[in-house]
């Protein structure tokens, strides 16, 4: 499955050529021009992301709609990492925490699974 995304490009947004993509770390494949309605037509992907595709009559359209697939792309993954990050913290239990960890905060409260025999630090006081 293929994604073009048509949406305009915001004037603060830069236009990506093939050397700002390798600098990210990711590759531009542009493929033979073909000829579309009597004119040059392009189509260029990213390898690393082979649905991120840019389509048009000139070279520069294509890297633009590229750009803005990307744009999209980093903005999705970026709320999603940020979101499974938040699920994660969410997740972690007190059974995490070291036993100086958990005496420091300790405040009567019975911790499920965690037990602590506590008779071994009134021998040594």
């Amino acid at each position: 499955m293929l994604v073009v995304y048509n949406k305009s490009i915001k004037g603060d947004e830069k236009l990506f050529n093939e050397e700002h993509f390798l600098a990210v770390g990711l590759h531009v494949v542009e493929l033979p021009p073909i000829l579309k309605d009597g004119l040059l037509f392009y189509q260029t992907y990213l390898k690393e992301i082979p649905t991120l595709v840019g389509e048009g009559f000139s070279k520069k359209e294509a890297y633009r709609q590229m750009t803005e697939a990307y744009a999209l792309y980093r903005k999705e993954n970026m709320q999603e990492n940020l979101e499974e990050s938040s699920r994660e913290l969410e997740n972690e239990t007190t059974s995490n925490l070291s036993l100086e960890q958990l005496l420091r905060y300790y405040d009567g409260e019975v911790f499920d699974g965690f037990k602590v025999d506590l008779s071994q630090f009134d021998e040594e006081g």
